[in-house]
């Protein structure tokens, strides 16, 4: 909830904490002792001087106390002894109270304020962010080209790069900063694709940029699992669900290559992807074989052309609840992973032991305490609410630039692999042909030339002329 987010944000880890603030300030002081003088300082207030003007007012706290009960009165919130110890009295009556040990605020107990034991920490919408940038920037620098190749992108990756480039351009949020990469790399994408050391440069060059939210360059305790330098799988998935999510809510705001903007193209862009960069063989062949065949009926989910025949077979915009098929089949995806991966180390472990439905059904997400309202009572998914969770899991709230953004309609042409043609037995054949004849006819000059019977040939013949002057004397 946004209660998180605040506390997260200003660093409270316990309740219940108080942090007072200075009159115009936006730096507050957490309240580690409740005592007037603290209390006072912290707001920026000075206290009055007031002495005492009646007997009752001198009777010790505990005196007071005892005889406002006398008088059918509750006093709540007193101060009895917050000079010794610090302590928040919830109740007047002894066997109600809850208060603190005389400890200071920073030895208490700290509480997952997020809603979730230490074991079990949910990441915020800030560490999904951080880890789908450190993923993103890992993969440019070790995953586009193979280690030690000094070799440019052929043209089928050279194309699958781009699109992929123009896939997050078009979908991740508009306010992210991963943006100011991104363009970068767009507009210099010929140098980017002649080599390792080119795109390199210019991630280096936005790295203390986009990981300004991440001082410890690491990926966050959840991804991690508790091992130093793990996590670029976790936050690749992050980074996927965030653009599916997007390719939902950044549709209409593409100019230019429609065409370009679909779910089916989206699926096949991250295909793609997968298919030439990706650095887990394993997970390469898997994905493949998954969606080259079809998985989750991707093949008719994906179907948007709608034609209306009162407008002579033309296409119409597709419904709105097409948008939202790409989002789901990535979540289906990846549980589907998670359970694959579950079974193997099983598998491994213990003697090629088959999981169980309900080891399986342990790494299906998100749990029941995340998203209560995700299944009915006969565990059945809520396609509705599951959307609503990754949504609000993955993609900014609040109002923000809706901000259009522009396609090219094709992608340029050195980019596109070239169409070698296929040589048959005919091509051979005309093939040989044409040169024989070439070649008889070369040879047949050349010989004509050295014997001279060409001019053997021509005196075979009489001249025109010739006979006219010879008739004309004759006469």
């Amino acid at each position: 909830s946004e209660h998180h987010w605040v506390c997260k944000d200003n660093n409270i880890t316990t309740y219940p904490t108080v942090k007072a603030y200075k009159a115009n300030s936006v730096n507050g002081q957490i309240l580690e002792s409740f005592t007037p003088e603290f209390v006072a300082d912290a707001i920026g207030v000075s206290l009055l001087e007031k002495r005492p003007s009646s007997v009752d007012e001198q009777q010790p706290m505990s005196q007071k106390k005892e005889h406002r009960r006398g008088e059918g009165h509750n006093t709540r919130g007193s101060m009895d002894s917050v000079n010794s110890n610090v302590g928040v009295s919830m109740d007047d009556d002894d066997d109600d109270e809850v208060h603190y040990d005389d400890v200071g605020y920073n030895e208490r107990p700290h509480i997952d304020i997020l809603g979730a034991s230490l074991d079990g920490y949910t990441r915020t919408k800030n560490d999904v962010y951080n880890d789908a940038t450190l993923s993103f920037l890992y993969a440019l620098k070790t995953d586009i080209f193979p280690p030690n190749d000094p070799y440019p992108l052929s043209p089928e990756q050279k194309r699958a790069f781009v699109e992929w480039i123009d896939l997050l351009y078009w979908t991740l949020p508009p306010i992210w900063r991963l943006h100011t990469l991104i363009n970068d790399i767009r507009s210099n994408i010929d140098d980017v694709v002649l080599g390792q050391h080119h795109l390199s440069h210019i991630v280096d060059l936005h790295r203390d940029v986009v990981m300004l939210d991440n001082d410890k360059n690491e990926w966050s305790k959840l991804c991690r699992h508790g091992q130093a330098g793990a996590g670029y799988a976790c936050g690749l998935w992050s980074l996927f669900h965030i653009v599916s999510v997007g390719v939902k809510e950044r549709h209409k705001a593409v100019l230019g290559a429609r065409d370009r903007v679909s779910t089916a193209h989206a699926a096949k862009t991250l295909r793609d992807y997968i298919a030439n960069f990706m650095g887990c063989r394993e997970c390469q062949d898997r994905f493949l074989e998954m969606y080259d065949n079809c998985g989750f009926q991707h093949c008719t989910r994906f179907d948007q052309q709608v034609v209306d025949k009162r407008k002579r077979g033309k296409n119409i915009p597709p419904p709105p609840e097409t948008w939202e098929e790409f989002t789901l089949w990535l979540w289906e995806v990846h549980n589907d992973v998670n359970q694959q991966l579950v079974m193997d180390e099983i598998a491994i472990k213990e003697g090629g032991r088959e999981a169980t439905a309900e080891e399986l059904n342990s790494m299906l997400w998100p749990k029941a305490e995340t998203c209560s309202a995700c299944r009915d009572d006969g565990f059945n998914w809520n396609r509705k609410q599951i959307l609503q969770h990754l949504t609000t899991e993955y993609w900014p709230g609040g109002v923000h630039n809706f901000r259009y953004v522009v396609l090219d309609k094709k992608i340029p042409t050195d980019a596109v692999p070239a169409r070698r043609r296929k040589w048959n037995f005919f091509d051979v054949f005309l093939c040989g042909c044409s040169i024989a004849s070439l070649l008889y006819w070369f040879m047949k000059r050349r010989h004509l030339a050295i014997t001279g019977r060409h001019k053997k040939f021509e005196n075979d013949f009489v001249n025109v002329n010739d006979y006219r002057y010879v008739m004309h004397h004759s006469r």
